[in-house]
């Protein structure tokens, strides 16, 4: 499965979760960070196998523009 066509810049991440509870939101129907596609630690923003094709759902919420669509 591919990525999503993600830009990643960590330093600007301020670990808010804003985007892994709207991942989970969509695709697991609930806001749980924990259910995310992606997982965020300081300073690495990660996608997991399970991270959908074409997807930017979490770079459309985020607000400091840690993860940009491509």
């Amino acid at each position: 499965m591919k990525k999503a066509n993600i830009i990643v810049d960590p330093s600007k991440c301020r670990i808010c979760l804003q985007c892994q509870i709207f991942c989970s939101l969509l695709h697991e129907g609930e806001a749980n960070p924990s259910k995310a596609n992606l997982t965020i630690e300081k300073g690495a923003i990660t996608f997991l196998e399970t991270c959908r094709e074409n997807c930017s759902f979490c770079a459309d919420y985020c607000a400091y523009q840690a993860l940009k669509p491509k």
